[in-house]
């Protein structure tokens, strides 16, 4: 199935602030998300249909080799690259600390297999997943490949994900101390030891993208928390970007941002594996390109209209394919 800007990864809060036992790379991270919209989309449809969910076949699932090179940003031919790709998700492990305090230590994926015969590249995720990802009562936030892309650093990505954890909260000021920060963001403890180093080369550079993203739902401001002269912790205040209209213009970012997302996610489906879906994506651009981006033109909507009816009908079979109904 493809990922759209209209599908979102449901993550829960508690996966977030889990330990991660290695540092992913921007890649991996994109591919992460990617694999949590396949599964989630395979409960939406199971619950759709009332049929019993067959968990064993919602932590599967599967990508051809184009797409999964194009997360890992490596040509879909280069075999070798591609299995590269692959073994280093192997080594994705994760602990998650209860109030309890048991600890449980477990890699992400439980296989992995790949196919030149068809090719296609086969994941599953690890069996815990079900209570960590899927217990609607330990609170979720969404996150999409879309709201992440632009993004050049792990930093990014990661703090991204654990602030938005916490934007639906009623509270919009959260804090950490310098040691929790580090852990969250997988960043040796003696790394960045000057807070000097630490706001600019992690803090900074993460600010940048999220506050740049044309996808990003928020954007923050920080101080550091201190105990005399000794910086020990850092204050974050969240502003919720999707309560303000007129943001992208106000800052002076993007002062065409719907049409920028509207024209980006056009583009990208010229490039689906569904022709008829491909060919009506590439007049829609031909459109916008020749006309403007006149979403009350006509030509527009019925184009629009008919690429929505083509996606509905392409999703529906593809859920279909992948559950066996």
């Amino acid at each position: 199935m493809k990922t759209t800007p209209q599908n979102y990864a449901k993550v829960s809060n508690q996966i977030v602030e889990a330990k991660k036992l290695n540092e992913l790379s921007l890649q991996q991270q994109r591919f992460f998300v990617f694999a949590l919209q396949n599964m989630q989309r395979k409960i939406k449809h199971y619950e759709a249909s009332n049929t019993k969910i067959d968990w064993e076949l919602v932590r599967s699932g599967c990508v051809d080799f184009r797409e999964f090179g194009a997360l890992f940003e490596v040509g879909d031919n280069n075999h070798d690259a591609l299995r590269k790709s692959i073994k280093s998700m192997t080594t994705f492990s994760m602990m998650v600390k209860y109030q309890n305090k048991d600890e449980d230590y477990f890699p992400v994926f439980a296989n992995w297999r790949f196919s030149p015969s068809s090719s296609k590249i086969y994941w599953k995720f690890n069996d815990v997943f079900n209570e960590l990802f899927l217990d609607l009562e330990k609170g979720f936030f969404t996150i999409s490949i879309e709201e992440i892309a632009t993004f050049e650093s792990t930093y990014a990505i990661t703090l991204y994900m654990l602030l938005k954890s916490k934007i639906n909260m009623n509270k919009k000021v959260h804090e950490y101390t310098i040691p929790k920060l580090k852990d969250l963001l997988t960043i040796n403890a003696k790394k960045y030891a000057n807070y000097k180093d630490f706001r600019v080369r992690v803090l900074d550079v993460a600010k940048k993208y999220i506050d740049q993203s044309p996808a990003s739902s928020f954007t923050f401001s920080y101080e550091p928390i201190k105990e005399g002269k000794k910086v020990t912790g850092v204050r974050f205040t969240l502003e919720d970007k999707r309560n303000e209209g007129n943001y992208y213009e106000s800052k002076g970012l993007l002062p065409n941002y719907k049409k920028h997302q509207e024209y980006k996610k056009y583009q990208k489906l010229t490039k689906h594996s569904e022709p008829i879906i491909a060919e009506l994506a590439k007049r829609i651009i031909e459109f916008f390109d020749e006309y403007g981006m006149d979403f009350e033109q006509k030509l527009f909507r019925m184009y629009q209209k008919q690429i929505h009816i083509e996606l509905d009908d392409f999703n529906t079979k593809s859920n279909q394919q992948e559950l066996g109904i």
